[in-house]
This record gives structure tokens, C-alpha cells and sequence, in this order.
């Protein structure tokens, strides 16, 4: 995979999101360390905190990449995929020790821990998509291409050219356009008219009745 597909694909402003996720878990692990005096999730603010500093780090770097300041070379691309492995691994780890906690304890507000841990949830997701998506975009690249037949097997037409509605006998319920009017006539004089076949609701209203 070329830097170029790696730096382009996920989109790298993504990178901003763990920056501005920090402030809401810094929030929310304050208020429930407070509350429920337990190390977790509070202890999510390291991995949140690192994970803020170094995308805003890639995030730069990849902007410079884009400009065509700096190039990014195997190296760079193996240690960001490290940077997302480790914090989605961590971040994964304290996600399920916290409602580990959550279901073997009594504590006095469950819902606060609870919504403590959306923010290593984000995290976890954003550095799974980041790692996950270059590699499946490769993947994808490299799969084989499959033509289709654009050809109707029956009229031997090309499925672009063949008119919204049309039938062997040249008629139609409704023109789809002005263009094709010809093929909606028994006639292909000039003085010939295209015939457009509508549904009467009177008729069916009569039959009931």
C-alpha cells in the first residue's frame, strides 16, 4: 500500500476527534472517580491523553504530507499502526474491566460510570477504523474486477438506451420521453401520434358498483 492511499484513506481529519474526546473524558472520569471513589474508568484519561497528543502529532504530520513538506515512509506508517493497535487494545482492556466493575458492585451512581466510559468507546472505535480501513481498502484493490453485461439478452439492446417502459407491441403506459415517441406508435409516419395507455379509475369505480 503506497503512502499516498494511506494518508488519503481514511480521511486524516479524523485524527482531530481524540483531541476534542479527551475534554469529554476528562469530564466524565473526574465526576465519577468523585462520586463512586473508583480508579476506573479515571484511569482511561492516560490512553485518552496520549492517544489526543500523538493523533494531533499524525494528524500534522500527514497534513505535511499532503502539502508535499515531508515524506512518509515505511517506518512512519508501521508506528502509526502500532499507535492505533496499542490504544484500541487499551482502551478495549479498561472498557470491559470498568463494566466488570459495574456488574459484580453496588455503587451509588452506575449510570455515571456508565456514561464514563463512552469516551474510551469512541476512542476504541476511531483507532479500530483507522487501523482497519487502509488495510481494507488495499484489499479491495487488489480484488478482480468482474464485468457486467449491459446488453439485453432479449431485445439485443444496450440497458442505457432501452426506454423506462417498452413492450414488443409499441405501446406503453406512459412515453419516457419525447425523444423515444416513435417507439410508442403503430405507424412511424410523420403524421403518426404516439398512443399512451392509461389506467380509468371511473371504469374501475363502475365495475363495483
Amino acid at each position: 500500500m503506497d503512502p499516498q492511499s494511506y494518508a488519503q484513506a481514511p480521511n486524516h481529519n479524523l485524527r482531530l476527534i481524540p483531541v476534542f474526546n479527551f475534554a469529554f473524558a476528562f469530564a466524565l472520569s473526574i465526576a465519577s472517580a468523585h462520586v463512586n471513589h473508583k480508579v476506573l474508568p479515571s484511569v482511561g484519561l492516560v490512553p485518552a491523553f496520549t492517544s489526543a497528543v500523538g493523533s494531533f502529532h499524525i494528524y500534522r504530520r500527514l497534513s505535511r504530507f499532503e502539502n508535499g513538506e515531508v515524506k512518509l515512509g515505511g517506518l512512519v506508517r508501521a508506528c502509526i499502526a502500532l499507535f492505533d493497535i496499542f490504544h484500541a487494545s487499551l482502551m478495549l482492556t479498561l472498557v470491559v474491566l470498568t463494566w466488570a466493575v459495574l456488574h459484580h458492585s453496588n455503587l451509588r451512581n452506575e449510570a455515571l460510570l456508565a456514561y464514563a466510559t463512552f469516551p474510551l468507546i469512541i476512542g476504541l472505535v476511531l483507532h479500530s477504523y483507522l487501523l482497519l480501513a487502509p488495510v481494507l481498502k488495499a484489499l479491495i484493490a487488489r480484488l478482480p474486477s468482474f464485468s457486467i453485461s449491459r446488453e439485453c439478452p432479449h431485445c439485443n439492446r444496450s440497458i442505457s438506451v432501452v426506454p423506462t417502459i417498452y413492450r414488443g407491441s409499441r405501446y406503453a403506459v406512459i412515453p419516457s420521453s419525447p425523444e423515444a415517441a416513435d417507439l410508442y406508435t403503430d405507424d412511424h409516419s410523420d403524421d403518426a401520434q404516439p398512443i399512451a395507455i392509461r389506467p380509468s379509475f371511473d371504469e374501475a369505480a363502475e365495475d363495483k358498483a
